[in-house]
């Protein structure tokens, strides 16, 4: 609870701009498995480390003489004591990814296991006891009896810019010496991030499914007069959580030239501007206690509003909704911390082996800046005024229609009123629809091979893009399915049984969307820098081997087995995305019924369908390759 208030004053600075560090953390450093120290970390440049220890220092010693305010300690409860509700409310519905990594520290780690009842008990029965006085005493008692102990992980190209170890040392010792004020309350929201506007009635409801075979895929869509559209579907995959998925055709295709470069910062930014009147410290202050988030993006092609919600929060998300919608706030302090993010990569691709194969894929495949990622003559566009200008116009429910998905547990009933509130009420300005362009530009002809360095170590890459077009018969995209697990499996078996190779390949195959959507194979394999030749080689052989043989009787039945189970587990991520496939996507996605009839298609599947679909995806006269070797 301690270092979670030193870590919030800290970040709280940075995202006011009033730090020399970006972020601030609390966490555990756990170098090796039973070893850990509890820590404070900022992300933090070269020329800054010095002030930035000064900072982190100075304010375990404001701790140790001034202690946590009430205010503080009641905020570290709420999010705690939150965390703890949700984990227990979903006890239930766990995953069994969770148990596993649960039964893997009990064994490795002789972590205790614990009922969920237990647990949530004895959490709550901690934090009721917690006071300023003990709360302060854990942190200042480890302070006072252990050195403290600076890591510094940097960039070599900044390494000159780094102080001396014995200024970093100096600056940690004389903290005791520097004079220093107590911390000043911060000024709570409230209750709520807006008042409630008065419901608008909709024009309609719409049912998804003709004819559902289980209530959790029933999809209920509200139409309102400003255009737009609420799928509303319940389930207990998950209890006490709903998740949100929102589209609108257009993205960055319908944003001018001038302004891709604002428009591709929008989301990072908005992220980190707080909603309506409030920054991001208020926000984050108010949101601490709630399990509430979302994150707005502009895509090349689409716009996108992602989030979830506890299910006794959901009106604050929707009050997310419609603050980002009506009135986008854009801070100065998180323009400038989205451009000291993106500037090192922009200028240096090199420096992360995945930015560096991902930054040659896309300028090899595109010439489109709406494409391609952030340069430094782009960023020094960005700017508040054109994120600003931006975010108005995508986010603009009638400019842009707007589809929004619902989907988990919830009451429809109340859910249906918080649309009415705040979805049906944001203003229609009668603004004429801007979709730009929807789909993608074809690719290059021919075969296009790009090299580029990146990361250290000794390990390469090789990836490769296909593009081919496909149907909008949803069997396309079982097969699709089918084909990416035989092309995945054939590569990891050639690669560690014929080259000895010791990397696993993965491979993912996907459609677009319209009624002729691409369908784009992207295989990549890590592998040993000696050995990319060869990779290559054997990527491409038994991409030929497949198309001209088909799979084996064995290689068709593995894949088929292995898709029919994936299709019997849904989530609601994927319930929402069918649900705005329909909605925003009617050429590529006419029925909602295909999605729920999937395991049906899979029974269907021939080693026809898949040896047609491998030749006409598949085009080994005509596909990307980008090779990304360790820079020396």
């Amino acid at each position: 609870l301690a270092l979670d208030i030193v870590a919030t004053r800290l970040d709280n600075d940075a995202l006011r701009g009033d730090a020399p560090f970006e972020r601030a953390s609390a966490g555990s450093s756990s170098f090796v498995r039973l070893l850990s120290a509890p820590e404070v970390s900022v992300d933090v440049d070269g020329a800054s480390v010095d002030a930035s220890i000064e900072a982190i220092v100075d304010e375990f010693e404001r701790v140790a003489r001034f202690g946590v305010t009430p205010a503080e300690l009641e905020r570290a409860i709420a999010s705690r004591r939150a965390s703890a509700q949700r984990n227990f409310d979903g006890r239930d519905s766990r995953q069994d990814s969770s148990f596993a990594s649960e039964y893997t520290r009990h064994i490795l780690e002789d972590e205790w296991y614990v009922p969920a009842q237990r647990e949530f008990d004895f959490v709550n029965e901690v934090l009721d006891r917690a006071t300023v006085e003990t709360v302060a005493f854990g942190l200042v008692d480890r302070y006072a009896s252990t050195g403290v102990h600076a890591f510094v992980a940097i960039p070599s190209s900044e390494a000159a810019d780094v102080a001396d170890a014995d200024v970093l040392i100096s600056t940690i010792l004389q903290a005791p010496e520097r004079d220093l004020e107590p911390r000043p309350d911060e000024a709570a929201i409230g209750d709520a991030l807006m008042a409630a506007p008065e419901p608008v009635e909709e024009e309609g409801v719409v049912e998804l499914a003709t004819d559902p075979f289980t209530p959790a895929l029933d999809p209920m869509v509200l139409e309102f007069a400003n255009g737009a559209r609420v799928s509303l579907n319940t389930t207990t995959i998950v209890e006490n959580e709903v998740f949100l998925s929102a589209r609108s055709a257009g993205g960055l295709s319908a944003v001018p030239d001038l302004l891709v470069a604002d428009g591709q910062a929008l989301g990072a930014v908005i992220g980190d501007s707080g909603a309506g009147e409030f920054d991001r410290v208020a926000l984050a202050a108010f949101l601490d206690d709630k399990s509430v988030s979302m994150s707005p993006d502009v895509r090349p092609l689409a716009s996108e509003i992602n989030g979830t919600a506890a299910t006794d929060d959901l009106e604050v998300l929707f009050q997310l909704i419609h603050l980002l919608m009506s009135d986008p706030r854009v801070d100065q302090t998180a323009v400038d911390r989205y451009v000291d993010d993106q500037l090192p990569f922009a200028l240096d691709p090199s420096i992360n082996s995945g930015y560096a194969e991902f930054d040659a894929l896309t300028r090899a495949r595109y010439d489109d800046p709406r494409y391609l990622l952030p340069t430094p003559a782009s960023l020094a566009t960005v700017g508040v005024d054109g994120i600003a200008s931006t975010a108005r116009s995508v986010f603009n429910v009638s400019a842009s229609p707007w589809s929004f998905a619902f989907s988990g547990d919830f009451d429809v009933d109340e859910v249906t009123d918080l649309a009415r509130r705040y979805i049906c009420s944001l203003p229609n300005d009668s603004t004429p629809a801007t979709t730009g362009q929807s789909t993608e530009p074809p690719p290059p002809e021919g075969v296009v091979v790009a090299e580029a360095d990146g990361g250290e170590g000794d390990t390469a890459n090789v990836s490769f893009l296909f593009t081919g077009e496909a149907t909008s018969d949803r069997r396309d995209d079982v097969i699709a399915s089918v084909v990416r697990e035989i092309v995945g499996n054939r590569l990891t078996d050639f690669i560690r049984e014929e080259l000895g190779d010791s990397y696993s390949p993965s491979a993912r195959l996907e459609l677009g969307a319209g009624d002729r959507p691409p369908a784009e194979l992207y295989i990549t394999v890590s592998t040993a820098p000696d050995l990319v030749e060869d990779v290559s080689e054997a990527v491409i052989d038994q991409l030929d081997a497949l198309r001209t043989d088909g799979p084996s009787d064995r290689e068709l039945s593995n894949a088929i087995s292995t898709v029919a189970e994936q299709l019997n587990f849904i989530n609601n991520v994927q319930i929402n995305e069918e649900a705005l496939a329909v909605l925003v996507d009617p050429d590529g996605n006419a029925s909602f019924d295909d999605f729920v009839d999937q395991p049906r298609f899979i029974t269907m599947i021939t080693a026809d369908d898949v040896e047609r679909a491998l030749n006409t995806w598949i085009d080994l006269d005509q596909y990307i390759e980008v090779r990304v070797t360790p820079r020396a």
